[in-house]
């Protein structure tokens, strides 16, 4: 980096080292987990006026080393900073998500669509607002969001998760093993193992959507 001060670019850079660690793409997930650890508590650190830096750092923070507490502490200050930022929202429903808080991953899922509905990371928010039905049992609701953070962005294997549990769920199993089917030929690496690295704090809830994915037929 030119300006290895700059808290922004080191939250996006937290950003990219947590998609690699999540889908494994450089074939060492814990390198790019410290690294994007590292990143993320330094955007934190120097971006303390920073709506963006706080937004992502505490995103990372929250799903790479599981520390939804500060995690938590960054996005409450990023919303308070800028209340229109549909980023921090997006990212404040998701960490709020997994850290088992549902009503406010909610809340904050839906001010984010509503600031920026047609942004292009409305996906974010769509699958904190899936995951959030889906883990209090409003399996319709999952479906459907679910269904909208694919249309916003297919290339994520997530989303497709949550419409196949949300399916088994629902008692429509030919469905889910269609969406299933449609996931394995998107993903065709994908296992339901890799879903672990996330660090999602309500366990039992995780459980229950792992195995609905096993009813499925997809693949440890």
């Amino acid at each position: 980096m030119l300006d290895p001060g700059y808290a922004a670019a080191l939250g996006f850079k937290a950003w990219c080292h947590l998609q690699s660690h999540l889908h494994g793409w450089t074939g060492d997930s814990e390198a790019e987990r410290a690294a994007g650890e590292q990143a993320a508590r330094r955007a934190v650190a120097l971006g303390r006026d920073d709506p963006t830096a706080l937004a992502l750092g505490g995103l990372v923070v929250s799903l790479l080393a599981r520390d939804h507490e500060a995690g938590l502490a960054a996005l409450g200050r990023a919303v308070a900073l800028n209340p229109s930022s549909a980023l921090a929202f997006g990212a404040s429903a998701l960490v709020h998500c997994f850290a088992g808080d549902y009503g406010t991953a909610i809340e904050h899922g839906r001010r984010a669509l509503r600031l920026s509905p047609f942004d292009s990371l409305a996906y974010r928010p769509l699958i904190a607002l899936a995951f959030a039905h889906l883990f209090t049992d409003r399996h319709e609701e999952a479906a459907e969001y679910a269904a909208r953070a694919i249309q916003a962005n297919p290339g994520l294997d997530v989303s497709h998760t949550i419409l196949v549990a949300s399916l088994v769920e629902l008692g429509r199993l030919e469905e889910a093993r269609a969406a299933a089917g449609q996931l394995m030929a998107a993903f065709p690496t994908f296992r339901i193992a890799q879903r672990r690295r996330a660090g999602v704090r309500d366990t039992a809830r995780f459980e229950a959507y792992l195995a609905a994915l096993r009813r499925a037929g997809l693949p440890d």
